[in-house]
């Protein structure tokens, strides 16, 4: 679309006429301004719709393909459809001889084709103004046609548009979101990410100061960028630390066999590419040194291994920068690609859409729209992007990446944006401005900053704070993936020890001494004992014992104990205390116990799966998405046959760890007085000790009735 608008869409000329009444109400507003009184009506014929995509019409072409076009995908797939976005020349005549088919296919059946959007700006929570750097877009029922047509013609009911304007277009004192950056190599970008860090060292004294800090055991010298060399004096110095994703083999490892190698020098061709990029942002940034895991680690030392993850605290603490390849899913990808449109040097998913600005007089609609303009102005949109794209990169998805996030006092996120994040601020080079809270690693902000404090102390926070954040962490952590299984205790260990500082409680393989009885209380939605690794790397009522993703119970403030953890050792592989593995495990616990049937062990199993959190978005693809992840991972325990070995135990008993006494009411009228139980699901093993099957909450089943009262108290090993 050109930039002027001396060839007139006629299709979307409603939307560009419309467009000044925005600017002029942004000058003139105040909080009485509802969004029905911003609501522009938008008619267009599909006929209209033919006209504008043949004529390469960019925004009518993103809407239609929105609209219309995908509802050729349903919402039960997995993957959301992708709007249309600027192509190379042969796939774009491609996408649009497509789009023009379904147009006319619909348009067949139709006997009249005009539909009615609406376009207003959005709204954010209970901000009574309007957001003019997102637009929403509604397809609305018109007296012509049916509510029936409406729903089956289009996939969605509305789209929300972030809206862009460049800094040197006059728009921009209306419009004040920046495309971002497309270029991560450029002057102007390196630029940007060097005043981060300068601010944040020169007046965030609590993200760590300018001083040098010990070196980690190696590190490389960028030298010149192009020729390296590994560090082993253990100094002091500046350095950064690289999270990314390996991918696979890297075939440039630092090796018992090529150490001497690396420490007399080497290329940076040797690299894999998300390294070379790593060491050019180590340059760009002024410092000498980075740490990478496969250059700094001797790869085929496993007592080197063991050494280096025990200091990964340190190392990540004491990085004066974190470096995160997020968009990488490998480390031969990279992550300072250029992927700007050869022609307007923006994103090339930003569409263009030029309109008549009003000039700077205006204080009327009637003088916004017919006065002469004020010039021509391009804003440019896309599609929102919901603030779960940042938590979808490869980078988000790997286990041991987490911790390197939340041990580092400094981050900067190279993925779908570019984002700086530290103890005191959140910054991006573009686009729509983030939350205020950490939303990289599906954390909440206070969780990092309550770790990540220079001088932290138990004053800060309180035990109980930082449990509750530790649940949050395990959550996040076991949705991540792990290439090596036995990785599962080293991989948040570094948390781990934090935690242990901060409040001075012993850490017993996942779980904290003097909170042992509700850290029992982790569910799974998978059956546990089919999702132990086939390598014991943890005892049966440790979280770590299984491979899937664990979610804390809700024991609420009014529960009552109804047990007590009497003893728990644990045997760590070494004779200092060891966060990263252990050899043995056992917990002895007394409390109400009994013998249960078979049956009713299954029914409580079945009752242990939960659904799905909802999204923060409206979206019902991203909805669909997770509720169909949710139920392809729950146990299939319809086949009779197949739960006849299904608890692996002869017998199987409850031991109930909690109680909660409430009242039900029906409309506000007393109902009745219930008790709930929570507590664990245990096998008794040949040696006689128990092994944890699962666990129960919020059950009040007739059997369980005053179980408290009527088992026997026994007190039991766990394995």
């Amino acid at each position: 679309m050109a930039s002027d608008r001396s060839s007139v869409c006629k299709a979307c000329e409603c939307v560009a006429r419309e467009l000044p009444l925005f600017h002029l109400y942004q000058r003139t507003l105040a909080p009485k301004h509802q969004k029905d009184k911003l609501r522009s009506l938008w008619k267009v014929r599909l006929s209209e719709f033919v006209t504008a995509v043949e004529a390469h019409c960019d925004f009518c072409t993103f809407v239609v393909d929105k609209f219309l076009h995908c509802n050729k995908i349903w919402v039960t797939s997995k993957e959301p459809c992708r709007p249309w976005f600027r192509k190379d020349a042969e796939a774009d005549l491609e996408h649009r001889s497509e789009l023009l088919e379904t147009i006319r296919k619909i348009s067949a059946e139709l006997e009249n084709d005009e539909f009615e959007f609406s376009l207003y700006p959005s709204h954010s929570g209970d901000n009574p103004l309007p957001d003019f750097n997102k637009l929403e877009i509604t397809a609305m029922q018109t007296q012509n046609q049916s509510q029936e047509v409406t729903k089956k013609l289009f996939h969605i009911g509305r789209i929300s548009l972030e809206v862009f304007c460049t800094e040197d277009d006059p728009a921009s004192k209306a419009i004040t979101t920046r495309p971002q950056t497309a270029a991560p190599a450029s002057d102007e970008s390196f630029q940007r990410v060097r005043s981060w860090l300068q601010e944040c060292v020169e007046t965030h004294p609590r993200c760590g100061t300018d001083h040098e800090k010990p070196l980690p055991s190696r590190v490389i010298d960028v030298g010149d960028g192009k020729h390296l060399r590994l560090d082993t004096s253990r100094g002091r110095g500046r350095y950064a630390a690289l999270s990314y994703c390996w991918g696979g083999l890297q075939n440039s490892n630092t090796l018992t066999t090529n150490l001497e190698e690396r420490i007399n020098g080497f290329e940076i061709s040797e690299l894999e590419l998300t390294l070379q990029d790593a060491v050019r942002v180590t340059q760009k940034l002024g410092l000498q040194y980075l740490w990478i895991d496969a250059q700094c680690i001797l790869q085929d030392s496993a007592q080197d291994k063991e050494h280096e993850v025990s200091q990964m605290v340190n190392i990540y603490k004491n990085a004066h920068v974190t470096i995160c390849a997020a968009k990488s899913s490998k480390a031969s990808d990279g992550f300072l690609e250029d992927t700007r449109d050869e022609e307007t040097k923006l994103p090339s998913d930003l569409i263009p859409f030029a309109y008549r600005r009003p000039v700077e007089t205006a204080v009327t609609a009637r003088e916004a729209i017919e006065e002469p303009a004020g010039g021509f102005s391009t804003l440019w949109v896309r599609e929102h992007q919901p603030e779960s794209t940042t938590s979808n990169e490869p980078v988000m998805k790997r286990a041991w990446t987490l911790q390197e996030r939340l041990l580092s006092p400094r981050f900067l996120h190279y993925g779908t944006r570019l984002i700086w994040q530290c103890n005191r601020m959140q910054r991006c080079d573009g686009g729509v401005e983030l939350p205020n809270q950490d939303m990289i690693g599906n954390v909440s902000g206070s969780v990092n900053r309550s770790l990540l404090l220079e001088g932290g102390s138990l004053s800060l926070f309180t035990q109980q704070q930082l449990f509750e954040a530790w649940y949050q962490i395990v959550h996040d952590y076991t949705k991540r993936a792990l290439s090596d299984p036995t990785d599962k205790l080293p991989g948040i260990a570094g948390i781990a020890k934090e935690i242990s500082r901060l409040s001075g409680v012993a850490y017993m393989v996942g779980l904290w001494k003097n909170n042992l009885l509700h850290d029992l209380m982790w569910t799974s939605n998978d059956k546990e004992r089919f999702t132990r690794p086939k390598v014991w790397r943890a005892p049966t009522w440790s979280w770590a014992s299984v491979n899937s993703v664990v979610s804390y119970k809700t024991i609420t403030a009014d529960a009552i104990e109804e047990a007590e953890v009497v003893d728990c050792q644990v045997e760590p592989s070494h004779p200092q205390p060891s966060f990263e593995t252990v050899t043995s495990g056992r917990l002895k616990i007394c409390g109400p116990m009994a013998l249960i049937p078979h049956e009713d062990i299954r029914q409580l199993l079945r009752d242990q799966s939960m659904g799905p959190a909802p999204p923060k978005s409206n979206d019902a693809v991203e909805w669909n998405t997770k509720m169909l992840e949710f139920f392809s991972t729950l146990p299939q325990l319809e086949d009779k046959d197949k739960e006849s070995d299904e608890l692996g135990f002869e017998e199987v008993f409850c031991l109930v760890t909690h109680s909660r006494h409430w009242t039900q009411h029906n409309f506000g009228e007393f109902r009745s007085e219930k008790t709930c139980y929570f507590g664990l699901i245990l096998g008794k093993n040949e040696e006689g000790h128990f092994e944890r099957l699962g666990s129960f909450d919020n059950q009040n089943k007739e059997w369980m009735k005053n179980c408290t009262d009527k088992w026997d108290r026994k007190a039991v090993t766990l394995v």
